[in-house]
């Protein structure tokens, strides 16, 4: 039998593996502590775990398997034929409980965006909740660069508020509520304009998108529930005594 031949994504995975200093032989667990963070990274991984001759191997498989993402699910279920083929015994992948639920509604959805700093950076989060936990979509974003960074992983939401504390504690950095559509809205016009500009991002958006859910996006973006205006018209934006006038824009309102 001829050797498998990385597709596209599973190389651009396997780069990605390098980056975050995953080693080639690093074991199960190293693999299973990079699951989440990027749809590439994860078929690369499931690639590798076809060679660890385990049934840890074998246990994060089923659970990659179970995956949403085709490619994803493919690679998994070849990689179990492989550690089948060397003795390991494999659970069923699809066992007598339910299926995976289905996405949730988009009325599901949490978007939490933080006010833009002194450099243009802003920071924008996505929730959306899921059977012992949530979906934690990461971005930041820099006005007018475009989008920076962007990541997504499982949480709990004891971490999640763990982690704004410590935002708000260390940084000075505080997170309102807004509609999830808005935040959408704002992680979409950076991605757009970073890929304008050429600049250099971290993360597919338009990929862990469609991990949180599938609906098109919309082109009107509302404005954000949380957020109410200053006397003199001027759009509201979290600070350090919470809700403020944005100090960069005088006259009648901000402008982008």
């Amino acid at each position: 039998m001829g050797k498998h031949t990385p597709d596209p994504r599973q190389q651009a995975g396997e780069r990605l593996l390098a980056d975050w200093n995953v080693a080639a032989d690093a074991d199960v667990a190293a693999l299973t502590a990079a699951v989440g963070r990027d749809p590439a990274a994860d078929v690369a991984i499931a690639h590798r775990l076809g060679a660890i001759a385990s049934d840890e191997s074998a246990q994060l498989l089923v659970r990659l398997e179970a995956s949403g993402d085709k490619q994803l699910r493919k690679e998994a279920k070849r990689a179990l034929y492989r550690l089948q083929q060397r003795g390991i015994a494999v659970a069923s992948a699809e066992p007598a409980t339910p299926a995976p639920a289905q996405t949730p509604p988009s009325s599901a959805l949490e978007g939490l965006v933080s006010s833009v700093d002194g450099r243009g950076d802003q920071l924008v989060w996505l929730i959306r909740p899921q059977p012992g936990g949530v979906l934690h979509l990461f971005a930041v974003i820099n006005h007018p660069d475009g989008l920076r960074e962007v990541a997504l992983h499982n949480a709990t939401r004891k971490s999640l508020k763990t982690l704004r504390g410590e935002l708000e504690q260390r940084h000075d950095v505080r997170l309102a509520a807004v509609d999830w559509r808005h935040a959408d809205y704002l992680v979409r016009r950076a991605f757009q304009a970073a890929r304008t500009r050429e600049s250099r991002m971290e993360g597919d958006y338009p990929a862990l998108r469609a991990q949180l859910w599938r609906d098109p996006p919309t082109e009107a973006t509302p404005l954000p529930q949380a957020a109410p205006a200053s006397s003199a018209g001027r759009a509201l934006w979290p600070g350090r005594a919470g809700w403020t006038e944005d100090p960069r824009t005088p006259g009648t309102g901000r402008t982008d």
